[in-house]
């Protein structure tokens, strides 16, 4: 069964986080979003090039079904700054229709080995609903943090 996006379902939230709880409610708590990340250090010893690190974070996909009833596929497939796809991950929902929602929430433990913006596809039955993105930036030394808020 094709699914029509003026009939659902419909996009609730779609978020990469440090971490995501549901409560005894049934709702979901988003914990620190991630949108950019900067690794670095001031120790003189730091390397010059970015040493790459393992991201474990969460990424969260809620949707309302709308009229959609049925089974679908949720589908992340993410993709690093040099546009490679990596592994993807995938799980069956049930929508039930109406104001039903279904949320996911997936692992992600991802080798990051370059600095740049990875992003993460999100699909629903194999076309995609969402790009979210992810900017991982490297410093190396020592910075005030107020020299980035002083006016030109």
């Amino acid at each position: 069964m094709g699914i029509d996006v003026d009939k659902g379902p419909y996009l609730l939230m779609a978020v990469l986080c440090q971490r995501a709880d549901q409560d005894q409610y049934g709702s979901f708590n988003v914990i620190n979003v991630l949108e950019q990340l900067v690794v670095g250090s001031d120790d003189p010893g730091a390397p010059e090039e970015f040493p790459g690190f393992r991201l474990e974070s969460q990424l969260v996909v809620s949707l309302a079904s709308g009229e959609f009833r049925g089974d679908a596929v949720i589908s992340i497939v993410p993709t690093d700054p040099a546009l490679k796809k990596l592994e993807a991950v995938s799980q069956e929902v049930r929508f039930s229709g109406e104001d039903h929602r279904v949320t996911i929430v997936s692992n992600v433990s991802l080798d990051v080995e370059h600095t740049g913006v990875y992003w993460f596809n999100v699909l629903l039955n194999d076309k995609s609903i969402c790009w979210i993105p992810l900017r991982i930036g490297y410093h190396r030394g020592h910075q005030e943090p107020w020299l980035n808020l002083t006016p030109n």
